[in-house]
C-alpha cells in the first residue's frame, strides 16, 4: 500500500514489525534497511521508489530527503512525459480534423492577425497558402454591427464576444461572399 505524504525508512528489515509478509524474501537477498518514496502523477500515487541496503540502520534522515527529491524529480519526468502525450494527441486530433475539414476556417491572435488558416483555404480560393502574405488583410474585412441570423442587433456583450466576418475573393462581388461567424 502507497501512503502519500508517508515516506517509511526501514532501518532493519530484520526486527522491524511491518516486514513480517517479506521479511524472509528480503533478508534471503540480503536487504537489511530499506527507504521508500511514493512517485505521483497528478497528485496521486503511481509506484514506489524502493532503495535497500545490505546494512541494517544505513538511511539517516539526510538520505531519506534526498530519496524524497530524488522521487519527486521522477514523478515531475514522469508528469512532464504524460502532459507531452497529450499534447501530441491533442495536437494530432486538431491535424486530423484541419486535414479532413472542407470548410475554411483560421486562428487569429488578439490582434485580429492571422496565426492559422486552414488548407480548405487552397480548395475554395484556388490559392496556394502563401498568397495569403501578398493578400495582406484584404481577404478579410470585420463586419461591425451585424445582427444575429434573424437580423437582429446583437447586446454589446455578446457582440464582443462574437465577431462575424465577411470572407471574399479579391474583386469578387461582395454580395456573392460567404459569411463566416466564429465565437
Amino acid at each position: 500500500t502507497i501512503n502519500v505524504g508517508v515516506s517509511p525508512s526501514l532501518t532493519n528489515i530484520a526486527t522491524d514489525p511491518d516486514t513480517v509478509g517479506w521479511r524472509s524474501e528480503a533478508l534471503s537477498r540480503h536487504y537489511r534497511s530499506m527507504a521508500a518514496q511514493p512517485i505521483l502523477s497528478s497528485g496521486r500515487p503511481i509506484g514506489v521508489f524502493n532503495l535497500y541496503a545490505s546494512e541494517a540502520d544505513v538511511f539517516d534522515e539526510q538520505e531519506v530527503r534526498l530519496l524524497d527529491d530524488v522521487a519527486s524529480d521522477i514523478s515531475f519526468a514522469l508528469e512532464v512525459l504524460r502532459r507531452d502525450l497529450e499534447r501530441q494527441q491533442a495536437e494530432e486530433r486538431f491535424r486530423l480534423v484541419v486535414d479532413n475539414i472542407r470548410e475554411m476556417f483560421w486562428i487569429s491572435d488578439a490582434k485580429g492577425v492571422p496565426e492559422f488558416v486552414s488548407p480548405a483555404y487552397t480548395t475554395i480560393w484556388g490559392r496556394p497558402m502563401g498568397s495569403l502574405a501578398e493578400l495582406g488583410a484584404t481577404w478579410m474585412a470585420h463586419v461591425t454591427d451585424r445582427g444575429d441570423a434573424a437580423g437582429r442587433k446583437m447586446p454589446r456583450e455578446r457582440r464582443d464576444a462574437r465577431r462575424a466576418y465577411r470572407v471574399g475573393h479579391p474583386g469578387a462581388d461582395p454580395v456573392g461572399d460567404n459569411e463566416i461567424e466564429r465565437a
